[in-house]
């Protein structure tokens, strides 16, 4: 599915270019940045979006903007450059909170929640994530509401409190089943499955690995 819809892509900027429509090229970069960044190519997707980022600023669209800017800071989190990807995501999630842009604030609170669980703070982590669910929830955004309970119970995990590990990873499993699919339950499987092994019952965890 990622080389056909990377080949859509790479004929829209083609178009773009030619006929100079600064907007399209650099939302299409920035798409073909994520495609990237779901084949695990941080380098290449930061290079896309970067570009992306800066043709926004030139033409002064502070909503692309602030859209790249929340992918470069996706991008930095997975390249380790935790500082920079703090103060992106942070700047990108006040920005689209202050005008209203809800879905695009939501799915920035999951990267954000992302990136304080992977630094180990788990209390500013648990707090973006819970902020997160109850704006999926309002919205009716499935795919929100699963990644962020999914990641409220990675949180309780590395609490040691397998308990509420286990109800929020089974709730997000719920969720992905009905509504989205074979990556978010997989991710969902395996995290019950890890929950289990810390219990001690193996025969359990191999039903979820």
């Amino acid at each position: 599915k990622y080389e056909e819809a990377s080949v859509n892509i790479k004929r829209s900027i083609e178009l773009s270019r030619s006929i100079g429509d600064k907007f399209q090229l650099a939302n299409s970069l920035e798409l073909l940045s994520f495609i990237y960044f779901e084949k695990s190519d941080y380098n290449r997707a930061h290079e896309l979006c970067d570009q992306a980022y800066l043709i926004a600023k030139d033409i002064a669209n502070d909503k692309l903007e602030m859209l790249c800017l929340r992918t470069l800071g996706v991008l930095h989190n997975e390249l380790g450059n935790l500082s920079r990807a703090r103060e992106y995501l942070e700047r990108s999630s006040d920005f689209f909170r202050d005008v209203e842009e809800t879905q695009k604030y939501n799915v920035t609170l999951y990267w954000r929640t992302v990136l304080y669980n992977g630094i180990g703070d788990y209390s500013k982590a648990l707090s973006t994530a819970k902020q997160g669910l109850r704006i999926s929830q309002q919205l009716g955004f499935k795919t929100g509401q699963a990644f962020l309970l999914s990641e409220i119970g990675d949180i309780y995990y590395s609490l040691g409190n397998f308990d509420k590990a286990l109800d929020y990873n089974k709730r997000a499993l719920a969720i992905s089943d009905k509504y989205i699919g074979k990556w978010s339950r997989e991710k969902c499987m395996n995290a019950i499955g890890y929950v289990y092994l810390e219990r001690g019952n193996m025969e359990k965890a191999l039903d979820y690995f």
